[in-house]
């Protein structure tokens, strides 16, 4: 049985021992005898000022009756007047019928600790534990009241556990008929007020027949204040204040619970939750909502308009994990799947748990608007806190199907200059599948320096974004598009405290990544699995985001040229004093690429095998000094003799005699030795020199060639050999290695992969003729016709010695620039080929 029909029938009950015992004595003994024995009647101790009943109308009328706690000191409950008619003779055929009960100024005091109330001894005493189970009888009563009247009630209600008290005041009563039996309509209206403000008009009409039911409620800016214990059951709630309007409309049958209709208006504003260390959870200035039409029983709801202004909320991600709304909430209770209520030690009534609604909600809204948000965005992971406010939040959408694809807008204002357009398109019952478009304009972008310290250690100073966005999530899988313009992005110094996600030379790759108009535009695409336990859009777009950075500082030259083939090295012929062709059409690019960036610097430094070199040098001196033993005293080589001389095998007859008539001048036997080695021993130290020397001077040609044939200035140029004792026992190719620079960072673009042997020989002539005019002449040994050595030969050979009119050697100072990258001065003289003297 329903508590509230209890809590009736106990209240009849109390009536109809006080209508008895009135009746059998007269008023006065009456009094006396209720005062004297109320506890035996009723539990509780009974106090009236006056009693008057009249037998032959059934007249009742008390003055201040009230009834006290258990304790004997605390009111439970008490009426300033009471008045009744009984008709008496009904009574005789099993019906009730009260002409009228008129009650002024009652009050009653409820209090709750747990699950237990104050009124529960009443309870105890007057239902037996076979009036807790529901039975028909088998002559039911009827109870017909006409008319109603409560006047200026009070009722003080304390939940002890929560120490929250509520007061109703003013409350009023009306109930032209109650019909608790029998085929006629119940009506029934309430009116009272709250003590913090505001007021409830109820009015009720029900079928005792059908047992249909019609009620409206107009609740008037009842006052939230006090309501945060109430909240506080599944949330951490502080503090709650606010105004609430309801204007609700319910049609249903007391029978069927579920099968309830309604709809009506409900209203709030000057919304404000705090938690409890008062901080804003969320607040709201106006909402309203206006519900056409709602059926509890197939979940089926039409929304005609929701809407609501000044939403202001926060949004906090803690260093440690987790976010300020989720550590609002509590862990659920464990509930029991039955619930069992005991009287007198018994256990009478089992009442198994509800199983879940299956039926599907689905609601349709025909207008949504949320209007003037504000969210403030707070990270903390950061080792500076990122702080982001995102304001003039406009959320719109018309037409919404809970079953259907839906379409909403967002639009707001990010931070001070930005400004955010959404739009999303999706089912909200398939959460799975997803289209949403993203579109970011005037993004300061030094308000994102948290994030840039982290992933990179570089402060943001300046720039703005614009952003455009496409993902499309299908099976809870992510197909993302991104578009990113920066414009004018600076970055300061890189901070060394920090230990970045990324190592990328951040400004130097923004340098290159902008355009002419100083914008840098990205195509980011993003793919990913929602379920992922290390799914993260945010550091998703970062990694990408520094992919791209990574790519555009370790394959530059490929972005800066269009996309054509990355520049990583200038490959070279260790005995080449002149530059080839293709290596002028590479210094051309490395010229246009500094005439487009006249910030950045290009470092060259030479990688040279000196041991192969040295090898192939010694044995091109030796077959030359075997070609001169045979011209006449004093013949310059033509070039024809210098084709001839490379054409010739180093193994050949002749050179190997030539070699061991050397040697053996030396006193060394030859036939034990390889041809390389052979030469080696006898031009092996002279070819040291000599390879020093085309260095330098292949050095100073890319120096001179940059600098003035291309217009490149000095300092934005770094050409150097690297040392053979820095460069270790280097076995790679022969190469010029590239570096790119800018301040104080630098990058090398020469990747790892140049071991190996590369055959880059330049075979021409002239080319040849270089190498061969550092060979003096005076170091070749005079050779007769046969073939063997004269006794005025020189016994080994000797450094080469420039001739009269050659210019002076161009010395090659480098220095060491404060942003760390190496440049070159340029040289004052040009060495020209090395001639030689007889």
């Amino acid at each position: 049985m329903k508590k509230w029909i209890k809590i009736l029938l106990v209240t009849l009950g109390i009536i109809a021992v006080l209508v008895v015992t009135t009746i059998l004595l007269l008023p006065p003994i009456a009094k006396n005898y209720l005062e004297k024995h109320s506890k035996e009647l009723v539990g509780r101790q009974i106090t009236i000022e006056k009693l008057r009943f009249n037998v032959l109308n059934g007249k009742l009328r008390i003055d201040q009756i009230a009834m006290l706690e258990p304790d004997d000191s605390t009111t439970f409950a008490s009426l300033g007047n009471f008045y009744t008619r009984i008709h008496l003779l009904p009574l005789l055929r099993q019906r009730i019928h009260i002409d009228a009960v008129l009650i002024d100024k009652p009050y009653l005091n409820v209090y709750q600790d747990g699950t237990s109330f104050n009124f529960d001894d009443l309870l105890t005493r007057f239902l037996t534990p076979a009036d807790t189970v529901e039975k028909a009888p088998s002559n039911p009563w009827t109870v017909d009241i006409d008319d109603i009247k409560i006047h200026n009630g009070e009722l003080t209600y304390k939940d002890m556990q929560r120490n929250v008290t509520w007061g109703f005041n003013e409350l009023d009563i009306d109930v032209p008929g109650l019909h608790l039996s029998g085929h006629e309509r119940t009506d029934m209206g309430i009116v009272f007020n709250f003590s913090r403000g505001g007021s409830l008009r109820t009015s009720l009409e029900y079928d005792q027949a059908t047992a249909d039911y019609d009620l409206s409620l107009l609740l008037s800016n009842l006052s939230l204040a006090g309501t945060a214990a109430y909240f506080n059951q599944v949330i951490d709630i502080g503090s709650v204040e606010g105004l609430v309007t309801l204007d609700l409309h319910v049609k249903g049958n007391a029978n069927h619970l579920l099968d309830l209709r309604t709809y009506g208006i409900a209203a709030a504003s000057g919304l404000k939750l705090r938690d409890s260390r008062d901080n804003r959870i969320i607040d709201v200035d106006t909402l309203n909502f206006d519900l056409r039409d709602g059926n509890l029983g197939t979940m089926q709801y039409d929304i005609r308009r929701i809407y609501a202004a000044g939403i202001r909320t926060q949004f906090e991600i803690y260093r440690g994990g987790g976010n300020n709304l989720l550590a609002l909430i509590k862990a659920p209770e464990e509930r029991p799947t039955e619930t069992e209520a005991t009287i007198d030690g018994e256990t009478t009534v089992t009442i198994e748990r509800e199983e879940p609604a299956t039926t599907q909600l689905n609601f349709t809204v025909g207008e949504l608007l949320l209007d003037k948000g504000e969210i403030a965005f707070t990270d903390n992971t950061f080792e500076k806190p990122f702080r982001y406010l995102i304001s003039d939040i406009r959320l719109s959408s018309r037409d919404i199907d809970f079953s259907k694809q839906n379409e909403l807008t967002l639009d707001a204002k990010l931070q001070r200059t930005g400004s955010g357009h959404i739009r999303w398109k999706g089912s909200l019952q398939n959460l799975d599948n997803h289209n949403l478009m993203v579109a970011l304009s005037n993004i300061n972008l030094k308000d994102f320096t948290p994030y840039c310290e982290h992933f990179t250690a570089y402060p943001l100073t300046g720039g703005n974004l614009t952003f455009r966005s496409q993902n499309i999530i299908a099976d809870r899988f992510l197909n993302g598009t991104n578009h990113l313009d920066i414009f004018q992005c600076e970055v300061d110094k890189k901070r060394k405290d920090l230990e970045p996600e990324f190592k990328i030379p951040l400004k130097l790759g923004l340098y290159i990544l902008k355009d002419r108009k100083g914008h840098v535009k990205i195509d980011l695409p993003v793919k990913g699995n929602l379920d992922s336990p290390e799914f993260s859009y945010r550091k998703i777009v970062m990694k990408a985001l520094g992919n791209v950075l990574l790519k555009v500082v370790t394959a530059p030259f490929s972005f800066l040229t269009g996309g054509g083939d990355n520049l990583d090295r200038i490959e070279v012929d260790p005995l080449q004093f002149s530059l080839n062709t293709d290596q002028y059409a590479t210094l051309d690019k490395v010229a246009d690429i500094l005439r487009d960036k006249p910030e950045m610097q290009i470092g060259l430094a030479q990688r040279i095998n000196r041991s192969k070199a040295v090898g192939r040098l010694a044995e091109l001196n030796l077959k030359m000094a075997c070609y001169n033993s045979t011209l006449p005293a004093g013949e310059r080589l033509s070039m024809i003799d210098f084709e001839r001389i490379q054409e010739t095998k180093l193994k050949s007859d002749e050179v190997m005699r030539f070699a061991d008539s050397l040697l053996a001048l030396r006193g060394i036997d030859g036939s034990k030795l390889s041809g390389s080695r052979k030469a080696l021993t006898l031009y092996g130290d002279q070819a040291v020199g000599q390879l020093e020397k085309i260095l330098v001077r292949r050095d100073s040609a890319i120096v001179e060639y940059l600098t003035r044939s291309q217009g490149i200035p000095v300092t934005a140029i770094s050409v150097r050999t690297i040392p053979a004792q820095e460069l270790g026992d280097y076995t790679g190719k022969d190469i010029y290695a590239i570096q790119l620079g800018m301040e104080e960072e630098s990058i090398d673009v020469t990747d790892g992969n140049t071991a190996g042997d590369t055959e880059t020989t330049d075979t021409s002539a002239s080319a040849t003729a270089e190498v061969l005019a550092t060979v003096p002449e005076q170091a070749a040994v005079q050779l007769t016709q046969t073939g063997t050595a004269k006794e005025t030969a020189t016994p080994e050979p000797s450094a080469p010695t420039a001739t009269a009119t050659q210019s002076t050697q161009a010395e090659t100072t480098i220095t060491e620039s404060e942003a760390g990258i190496t440049t070159i001065k340029t040289p004052t003289a040009h060495p020209e080929e090395l001639q030689t003297n007889e």
